[in-house]
């Protein structure tokens, strides 16, 4: 059950914490969309539906994989799909929230089912990036004194570890992890669920690096850098006006990202959390700490670009938030 997991407390504080700074925020810089000065090159700051198309827009392509935006009215534009993109591929929604709906696709009927869920909704296919590790990084910036790297993480995407005797299908059954869908890896790995791994061999059931998907998330903020930091400061010199940002990114290894040889997955502004609260390795004590000082550091940038950029009204926030809450809903 999820309600026995850590996770799902950390989540839920997460949250919690996080409404108490935004209300007490929204007081203090008298609207309601305050967050939008944290990012004035993301719409509403990155908080709710902005398009991750607009965001790939304004990145160096170097950084990017191939992606396209589509707007389906019927399965006919597959061939359109395929004349661009070979399998494996990846399909999410334009706006996105906790990796919803984000999938890997590996033949034409599995595209087929896409397709038919995104008629007349904006669909971004992407080419599947092959790097072995994902990682996130969580960069803020207020000023040349008072900015650099506050969470990085190392993404575990869920994975079943064969003994030599157990088919994949018994060793997704027997993986305790409440938030992994056994219904959908099941039904994504029907191809080998008879396959008896040798004893050691690790198989990947799942290609979304999402806590809610299954996904664990190490705390790698001790390894975190000059290098790092210098990588990361020259990526966002190429994207001015972002300035509270998490990068999903893959790369070969955390030598690699230091190095800026990564590419992005997702730029996530200000609804980004601080991912290493999700390492279990940390006590609850530290995830209070962490989730505070997240929001304070957002504080401070807003604070110092507040009075320099428009300021989206109240209502277009709220109008915002049901929006995004229709997509994923």
């Amino acid at each position: 059950m999820k309600i026995t997991e850590r996770g799902y407390w950390v989540s839920k504080c997460y949250t919690w914490i996080s409404l108490v700074h935004w209300f007490c925020y929204s007081i203090y810089f008298r609207t309601l969309t305050y967050f939008s000065a944290a990012n004035p090159q993301i719409y509403l700051g990155g908080m709710l539906d902005d398009r991750k198309s607009d965001i790939y827009d304004q990145v160096p392509q170097q950084y990017v994989p191939v992606t396209r935006l589509f707007v389906p009215k019927d399965t006919s534009i597959i061939a359109e799909i395929l004349q661009e993109f070979s399998f494996p591929m990846m399909a999410k929604p334009n706006v996105g929230f906790r990796g919803y709906l984000v999938r890997r696709i590996d033949n034409e009927l599995e595209l087929s089912e896409v397709i038919k869920q995104y008629i007349g909704k904006e669909l971004l296919i992407q080419e599947f990036l092959a790097q072995e590790h994902e990682y996130s990084v969580m960069y803020y910036w207020v000023d040349a004194y008072d900015h650099g790297i506050s969470s990085l993480v190392e993404k575990h995407l869920p994975k079943v570890i064969g003994d030599g005797k157990r088919t994949v299908s018994s060793l997704i059954e027997a993986l305790d992890n409440p938030f992994l869908n056994h219904e959908w890896v099941t039904k994504k790995n029907k191809q080998h669920l008879d396959r008896i791994l040798d004893d050691g061999e690790a198989l990947l059931i799942d290609h979304v690096g999402n806590f809610a998907r299954g996904s664990k998330f190490e705390n790698l903020n001790g390894k975190i850098d000059a290098t790092l930091t210098t990588s990361m400061r020259t990526f966002f010199t190429h994207v001015p006006g972002m300035n509270f940002c998490r990068l999903d990114v893959k790369a070969a290894s955390l030598n690699e990202l230091k190095k800026g040889n990564f590419k992005l997955l997702e730029i996530n502004g200000a609804k980004s959390e601080p991912l290493h609260i999700y390492d279990p390795r940390m006590s609850m004590w530290d995830v209070f700490r962490a989730i505070r000082t997240h929001w304070k550091t957002l504080f401070r940038i807003v604070r110092r670009n507040i009075a320099a950029v428009e300021i989206p009204s109240s209502m277009e926030g709220i109008r915002s938030y049901y929006e995004l809450k229709k997509l994923v809903s």
